[in-house]
Parts: C-alpha cells; structure tokens; sequence
C-alpha cells in the first residue's frame, strides 16, 4: 500500500480543472478545464508539455486514444475536438448537424483510434468516424444527462446517466442491458474487466458485475464533481472531493474477482 506522500503538484489551470485522463502506459496526463484551455503534463517529471487555447465554453471531458497519438475533447460549445497529441495541434473540429448546437457532456474513445463516441446534452449518444468525421449512428436509451462514458472492451460502452447506467454494444447497434436504478446519479465513474464503480449522489460507492449485478456497497464522504480511480491491482480505490481531502478504501474480499 502506498505511504501517501505526495509526488507531483502540477499548476498551471486558472480555474477549475474538470476533466482527466491518463494514458494507458500511464506516461502522459491531459487536463482541461473552466478556463477553457487543454494541457498535456508528462507525469515522470511533472513538466508541462504543452497547453492551448481549446474551446469557448467549460470542457466536460477529456480522453487519450488508445494508440496515443491523439486527444478528443469536448465541451459546453457544443463541439468535440481531435489533437495531436505530441504537438497540440488541432486535427478535426466535430460538430453536431443538429441545428441547435448541444453541450456535450461526455466523450471517449470507441475502443479504436478512429471512433469517438460522445454524449450530448439531449441524452443520446453519438458515434463519430474521425476518419469520415461523420455520425456513423445514434443510440437514445437515457432519460436524463449522462455523466461519463467507458469502454469495457473494444465493442462493448457503458453509458453512466443521472437516470441509469446502460451498456451498449458498438457493432450491433444496440442496448445490451441496463442497470438498476440504484446505479443513477453517479458523481464520479470507473471500468476495468472486472467491475464498475459508480459514486452515487447518495453517499455510497457501489461495485456492479459487467452483468449489471450490485457487488459490493461502501459509505463514502465524496460529494459532486468527485474523481476516482482503481489501483492496478483492484483492491484499493482512491477519491478526490471539493472538500480538498484525497481518501482509500480497501475493497472487499467481495468486490475482488
């Protein structure tokens, strides 16, 4: 178990950092924010590679491709956008063809370097060609925004709404299952192979099976626009709250396959 020292502060956003994400080799970290701006950080050294001026709203999310090459982020502006992630150029600028523009609330990548999938605020999701950048379909299932999105596998998404959690297959175009409602409201989401983390407006960290079944509850002090994440060897959990306190909990004999 780790001593809970403190390797790196990394300082460099003017407001509220909103989204995260880590490269699979766990070498890089994207950060975006209120102040609008995306960075990319190394996370050997704590330096700051680069950072650009990226949206004209909030943005909501952030991911790394699965090959490492590029970023997507989306924002409240309504349009999701692709970089290079050595330079920080802009590749493509998506927008939906809906003639309101619609904040997008959740974004990641499809399980391959050339789909995104994203969420609008209308509660449907949205899945983008990069090579096209095209809409290749629509799935509509929730009935309230959806907080986060993650691939289980290279065809299989979990949508996280305020309604319920929904796993959806890419390639045949359709809803696989739905959750319990109890899995509604998540502040903060995770997948790995084994199971989904949903943090709940309640108070409660809840541990579900791929098949939708509750695993294991925990109490928990985290409260909105909390942060999670699983240690590599599924039995610690760690989170991040407003409240500026980081906590562990160990998992239980349950909640480990």
């Amino acid at each position: 178990m780790p001593n809970g020292v403190m390797l790196k502060t990394l300082d460099g956003h003017t407001d509220t950092v909103t989204a995260l994400d880590i490269s699979q080799e766990s070498r890089w970290l994207v950060s975006g924010g209120k102040d609008r701006t995306l960075r990319l950080w190394d996370t050997v050294s704590g330096a700051l590679i680069w950072s650009v001026e990226a949206h004209k709203a909030d943005i909501t999310a952030v991911a790394i491709s699965p090959d490492t090459q590029s970023i997507v982020s989306s924002s409240e502006d309504g349009t999701l956008k692709v970089w290079n992630l050595q330079t920080g150029a802009l590749m493509h600028t998506l927008t939906s063809p809906s003639p309101v523009a619609t904040p997008v609330t959740a974004v990641t990548y499809g399980g391959t370097p050339n789909r995104v999938v994203s969420a609008n605020s209308d509660n449907q999701l949205q899945v983008w060609d990069l090579r096209t950048r095209q809409i290749r379909r629509t799935f509509a299932g929730h009935d309230a925004p959806i907080v986060s999105l993650r691939m289980a596998d290279e065809h299989t998404l979990f949508s996280f709404g305020e309604d319920r959690t929904l796993v959806w297959n890419l390639e045949q175009e359709g809803l696989m299952r739905a959750f319990p409602e109890s899995s509604a409201q998540p502040v903060a989401t995770l997948l790995n192979q084994h199971r989904a983390v949903t943090v709940n407006n309640d108070g409660n960290i809840r541990v579900w099976s791929p098949q939708g079944n509750l695993m294991a509850t925990m109490p928990s002090k985290c409260a909105k626009n909390a942060s999670v994440v699983l240690s590599p060897n599924h039995r610690y959990l760690v989170g991040f709250s407003p409240d500026k306190r980081l906590r562990i909990w160990q998992m239980s004999a349950r909640a480990i396959p």
